[in-house]
């Protein structure tokens, strides 16, 4: 006699209601977690779980389920229990955020600045995945896995004491477009794999948009925002001005195209999708990450942080050194990377020349008019530079007329230099705009410098500390550890004496970075002091001198 098949689904649904239970009670689940995070404990672990049994007073008989039995009017079938959903707020153990946004919407910029301000660890799909080294959900995977290993003891701190003194959860900011729902689907899984919310870890969602992004319909039919024409150019902008920084792509004709394609395959995420979320935020792509990430940060705080602390200022100097970062990442790139850039400029230059062949049959005519624009170029250069030696300059330096003085007492006679300084900032008058893009700060950070340089002029308290110095065929550089005070230079450091004829001199930066044989850099035994005071020159008075 074959049994019912209504009696089969009834009597399987009991049983996971009752295994779901049990493997929800703290020395089981426990258990589950030791055999998870380690292949040699699985016969530890499952001792456990048979003790654990014991003691609850189920030997020798089935557990009944923590729920009652319930029939429908329409049939005999057992209801399952409902799902019971984790709180959004409160205290985690781990916070996952996933980030969702297409390429050039920032979302490494904005990764970079929380996990310099927070800590946590950033997961970027671009580096694990180049040169198809590793899979994206494997890498993931280990990552979870040494996570919830890292925070085993969570419980245990979390339950005794005060809020404030509760432990932060772990942070792991996973950085990929997450536009398609295939992307998602990787990283949802991998958290339903590590049953995720069971372990009291959360997940938020971060979204970027833009105010002029309109409502459509997808691929699949579903209606919901799309990217819009202003996003898209954002984005190709952003990525034109990283150049060879960004990951994946680079500015080429074919850049805004690539875009549009992207944005017209996007799949928003459906209902289903957003139930494996505890929280979710929007950015607007147009903001600074600087603002974006202050958003981020308040969402995290009112949910899972412990600390109200305000962390503008220390959001800002995170933005400042990833831009930093960035720079010196472009000048010193691989010659490998440096040999691609140059050839497809000159992929693109070509494309550019027959194009011009193609629309110009008089090739004379065509270089004709080049030269003339290019001698137009030159000239309008030469007046600009000449036109930016009349500006009028400031320039605020940290005189060490000390140096001079305790050479000339060790009898070292100095021909080439008579004075020696730091320099600190210049600015030009009436165009802090331009001066504020080319040192990277805003214009707002670079008025509150010069006020506090000019606040600190004639104070002859300052001291600076020698630490390296440089020898180098031509000159020959004191690199210093200065006070509290405004500077903008990357390695503060003063010319000791340089070979006239030589011109223009090796940077320090380079010859640090880059030390050839007839460099010599030495540091100094004991850190020397060497007392001075601030000052401001104008460009009449550099001249002069």
């Amino acid at each position: 006699m074959s049994i019912p098949y209504a009696q089969l689904l009834a009597e399987a649904k009991s049983e996971l209601a009752a295994l779901t239970w049990l493997a929800e009670q703290p020395a089981v689940a426990a258990a589950l977690e030791l055999a998870m995070s380690d292949e040699t404990a699985k016969e530890t672990a499952a001792l456990q779980i048979v003790e654990a049994v014991r003691e609850m007073g189920f030997a020798g008989e089935e557990p009944e389920p923590p729920t009652k039995r319930a029939r429908t009017e329409s049939n005999s079938t057992l209801v399952p229990p409902p799902a019971v959903q984790p709180q959004a707020v409160g205290h985690a153990r781990c916070v996952c955020v996933v980030l969702s946004g297409m390429r050039g919407a920032g979302k490494t910029a904005l990764c970079n600045i929380l996990t310099q301000v927070l800590g946590g660890e950033h997961v970027h799909y671009d580096e694990i995945t180049r040169g198809q080294k590793r899979s994206f959900p494997g890498s993931l995977k280990e990552i979870f896995k040494r996570s919830l290993q890292e925070t085993r003891g969570w419980h245990a701190e979390a339950e005794g004491g005060s809020d404030e003194a509760k432990p932060d959860p772990l942070l792991l900011f996973i950085d990929r477009t997450h536009i398609l729902k295939s992307q998602r689907e990787e990283t949802i899984n991998t958290l339903v794999h590590f049953r995720w919310r069971q372990r009291h870890c959360r997940t938020l969602l971060v979204e970027f948009s833009h105010s002029e992004d309109v409502f459509g319909y997808d691929t699949g039919g579903q209606l919901s925002k799309r990217f819009g024409e202003r996003h898209i150019a954002l984005c190709e902008e952003r990525i034109r001005n990283r150049g060879v920084a960004h990951h994946a792509l680079r500015p080429s004709e074919k850049l805004r195209s690539v875009l549009q394609k992207e944005a017209k395959l996007a799949q928003p995420p459906s209902p289903d999708e957003l139930r494996n979320f505890d929280g979710c935020v929007s950015l607007q792509l147009a903001d600074s990450p600087p603002q974006q990430a202050l958003a981020v940060i308040k969402e995290l705080q009112d949910r899972w942080l412990n600390t109200s602390e305000d962390l503008a200022l220390k959001v800002e100097l995170a933005w400042q050194v990833f831009q930093r970062a960035e720079d010196q990442w472009r000048q010193t790139a691989t010659p490998r990377e440096q040999s691609q850039w140059r050839a497809q400029c000159r992929q693109e230059s070509a494309q550019r020349s027959w194009a011009c062949k193609r629309f110009n049959s008089d090739h004379k005519y065509l270089y004709k008019q080049l030269e003339q624009a290019t001698e137009k170029a030159d000239k309008a250069a030469e007046e600009a530079a000449a036109a930016k030696r009349k500006t009028k300059l400031k320039c605020w330096k940290l005189d060490l007329p000390e140096v001079g003085s305790k050479l000339r007492e060790k009898g070292v006679n100095m021909e080439t230099l008579e004075r020696f300084q730091v320099e600190l900032l210049t600015v030009p008058e009436g165009n802090l705009e331009e001066a504020a893009q080319e040192h990277g700060l805003s214009k707002e950070a670079l008025e509150v410098m010069t006020d506090a340089l000019e606040s600190l002029e004639g104070d002859d308290t300052l001291e600076v500390t020698v630490t390296k110095i440089v020898y180098a065929s031509s000159v020959v550089y004191c690199v210093v550890e200065l006070p509290p005070v405004p500077h903008v230079g990357k390695v503060p450091h003063f010319m000791l004496c340089r070979d006239p004829k030589v011109e223009p001199l090796p940077l320090v930066e380079d010859l640090l970075q880059h030390p050839e044989d007839a460099v010599v850099i030495k540091e100094t035994a004991v850190p020397v002091p060497v007392k001075g005071h601030l000052i401001m020159e104008t460009r009449e008075q550099i001249e002069k001198l």
